[in-house]
């Protein structure tokens, strides 16, 4: 077993899931819930109720917790969440940008990019003890190459061909089938969905794209807004650095192919998929705790392994 004295609790909280993983003596525990906890999208209520739960997680007092938080956009974000773990923990905690634990991740400190496009999306860099940030901003005004942008296109395209303002395809049955309903229940139906519930119709519109112009469009947007931000950050970094890349949207085999193809056509040099974010929340929270990288490139390894088999 690592040797590594404390007991280390990470939980890496998105717009739709939230991953916890312990390190102790004993070994490792990887959990996953299918909820997420940003708390600029949701309201008040489910917020606290969804909080609840994760706190049952929460308890052990001899752990060091180690969050990386989707969202942490500003300082008033960072103090909501200050605020909210200092009386949820009685235990000493670190938080971070979960852009910064995913970077981490793939470069364990050493300048690059990272690509997040899951529910929401960011581009985050670091180089040179400089970083920057590009399309984020959540939901209402930013996200811009993020599932949740994919399923609002997405929905914006069915309703014109609900109200009549494009010609009804295979593409509109195929919708009504898919999520169970007759057409007339379909608007009440769209008003109910919330952000996550329109990121996850990219399970749907994936296999449309080699097929259908209209998925096609809806990528072609997204694309021209992701490549706006990672040169956006390039450029205020001034240097050349390999792009990581995580997210839900890269089980999207198209997405994932098209998002290859496009850094190629830019010259920019691809880098590494980060599968499991959740390992640089640990690594970080080490390397906090006065861990040598040696012990952190250790530790990274072993977890990779532990996860991959779960």
């Amino acid at each position: 077993m690592l040797d590594i004295k404390e007991k280390i609790a990470a939980i890496d909280i998105g717009g739709s899931k939230i991953d916890i993983l312990y390190l102790g003596k004993d070994g490792y525990e990887y959990i996953k819930l299918n909820f997420g906890l940003k708390h600029k999208d949701l309201p008040s209520d489910k917020f606290s109720s969804r909080l609840d739960k994760l706190s049952k997680y929460l308890k052990d007092e001899s752990f060091i917790y180690v969050f990386s938080v989707a969202g942490l956009d500003s300082e008033e974000d960072r103090n909501f969440w200050k605020e909210l773990l200092s009386k949820t923990l009685k235990g000493r905690y670190f938080l971070y940008h979960d852009v910064k634990s995913a970077l981490y991740t793939a470069t364990l400190g050493h300048p690059g990019i990272i690509v997040i496009a899951g529910t929401g999306c960011n581009v985050y860099g670091e180089y040179n003890g400089r970083y920057a940030y590009s399309g984020n901003w959540g939901w209402r005004y930013g996200d811009d190459f993020s599932g949740y942008r994919i399923g609002r296109d997405f929905i914006n395209h069915i309703l014109k061909m609900y109200d009549g303002r494009v010609e009804k395809s295979t593409l509109y049955y195929d919708f009504l089938n898919f999520i169970g309903i007759n057409e007339d229940e379909l608007i009440p139906w769209i008003y109910k969905l919330d952000v996550e519930s329109i990121a996850s119709l990219v399970y749907f519109i994936c296999p449309y794209y080699p097929y259908e112009s209209i998925v096609k469009s809806i990528f072609k947007d997204v694309f021209r807004e992701l490549i706006k931000s990672i040169k956006s950050v390039l450029r205020r970094l001034d240097a050349n650095l390999k792009i990581h890349y995580t997210g839900g949207l890269f089980n999207c085999k198209y997405f994932k192919a098209l998002f290859k193809k496009v850094l190629k056509y830019y010259s920019l040099e691809l880098g590494a998929y980060v599968r499991y974010p959740i390992i640089g929340t640990v690594l970080l929270g080490l390397k906090n705790l006065g861990y040598d990288v040696e012990t952190i490139k250790t530790v990274k390894l072993s977890l990779e392994n532990y996860i991959s088999k779960k």
